[in-house]
């Protein structure tokens, strides 16, 4: 193993997560103080701005760390990042309201601009982590810079196995495959969107030609289906020549 190059991409990935960090974190810290004051804040405020900004940034940053924001990699984001995201923040804010109210001589900022700090910073950091997550599946990932022809294609089960297979196919567009519409023998799903895809009504719903959905290929996504209804989907492909 190459430590030497080991540990120089965990060095320079370490590096841009504290620049992009303190970036948002900064951005968040002096817009809770316009937005506090209508953008135009006291004098007196803007002093107390820069003076606690010094060791506030900081203290937020080692929050983050603690919370193993540190330790991910950008673009990698979901719900458990969201939740240590949110705790981190929140820890931080906790402590500096603790802090505002413990000693407000030492560090008198108004409630309201640690607050909406606290909204923005955990806001802005979910947004920027999202966007890249967004960015490195839809357009930077080897799947989604394929060239092969897309065909489309209708899923069988609206459930958590089709939602999730859907999402994959509309991230990875270089697979060649897009979802067009969801079956389901549920009717309380039918007429519904699952990812802005239409579930179009029980999987015998392929029969009416007035749907023209012009599907090529049909993927069941039915687990927890008995082994006659599978049976029957099948005959119900072959039938209609998918």
């Amino acid at each position: 193993m190459n430590w030497t190059r080991f540990t120089f991409h965990g060095l320079l990935r370490g590096l841009l997560l504290l620049v992009a960090y303190t970036a948002v974190l900064t951005l968040s810290w002096f817009v809770a103080y316009e937005l506090r004051f209508d953008f135009v804040p006291p004098e007196e405020f803007q002093k107390q701005m820069w003076q606690h900004w010094i060791w506030v940034l900081p203290l937020k940053l080692l929050f983050l760390l603690l919370f193993g924001q540190f330790a991910g990699l950008l673009s990698y984001f979901s719900v458990p990042d969201l939740r240590r995201l949110f705790f981190a923040g929140f820890s931080g804010s906790a402590l500096l309201v603790g802090i505002r109210y413990g000693n407000p001589s030492y560090f008198p900022a108004p409630r309201g601009v640690l607050l909406t700090d606290f909204i923005l910073s955990f806001a802005s950091l979910s947004v920027m982590r999202l966007t890249l997550r967004i960015v490195r599946e839809r357009y930077l990932s080897p799947q989604a810079r394929g060239s092969r022809r897309v065909r489309r294609v209708g899923i069988f089960g609206a459930g958590d196995v089709g939602a999730s297979l859907a999402r994959e196919l509309l991230i990875k567009r270089g697979l060649g495959l897009t979802p067009v519409a969801f079956f389901d023998d549920d009717r309380r799903k039918w007429h519904s969107r699952m990812h802005d895809i239409p579930v179009v009504g029980a999987p015998e719903a392929l029969l009416d030609r007035r749907l023209n959905l012009q599907l090529e290929e049909v993927i069941i996504a039915m687990p927890s289906a008995p082994a006659k209804r599978i049976g029957e989907l099948v005959k119900l492909l072959q039938q209609t020549h998918l």
